[in-house]
């Protein structure tokens, strides 16, 4: 029923991934993680340069950890939608490609719904209890939506419907 999601290098894809996966192949959290903590430290060091934070060294390292775990959390939970939409497909159809206009609007919703659990979390948790002005805290906030959104979701999509062969 449901396919890996792997690059042409045979990487997992980590901003865009199933749930399953990580319980299938344990071995990817060795990957994911990392990965992601790169990409989210990248962003938080650029944004707080862009939108002029001080005390940067000391914020980093109180809010990072924070950051990684909430992004993989509305990861999951944008996953674990994702994989509702397709479910509901699946069911309505066995001919996948009868069915992907309606999966691409399912996956979107999924990746707007990750991006607004991804926002609520740095705005209202990670964010909340340090000592930045409100405008600061709403950028970064969207700088962490735009940036990190499991954009990776619609490979998976376009790889089953062999636009990507």
């Amino acid at each position: 029923m449901y396919d890996i999601s792997v690059n042409h290098h045979g990487v997992l894809f980590n901003l865009g991934f199933h749930p399953i996966i990580l319980y299938l192949f344990p071995m990817a959290w060795l990957y994911s993680i990392p990965f992601n903590f790169i990409v989210d430290s990248i962003v938080f060091i650029v944004g707080m340069k862009l939108f002029g934070f001080q005390n940067k060294a000391q914020l980093y390292k109180k809010r990072i950890l924070f950051i990684v775990v909430f992004g993989f959390l509305a990861d999951i939970i944008g996953a674990c939608l994702y994989t509702f939409f397709e479910s509901i497909q699946f069911i309505k159809s066995e001919d996948v490609t009868k069915y992907w206009p309606s999966n691409f609007i399912g996956v979107t919703i999924s990746i707007l719904v990750a991006g607004i659990f991804i926002y609520i979390f740095n705005y209202f948790i990670t964010f909340k209890k340090i000592d930045i002005m409100k405008k600061q805290r709403i950028m970064i906030s969207l700088l962490f939506v735009i940036i990190t959104m499991p954009y990776l979701f619609y490979m998976k999509t376009y790889w089953r419907n062999g636009i990507w062969r």
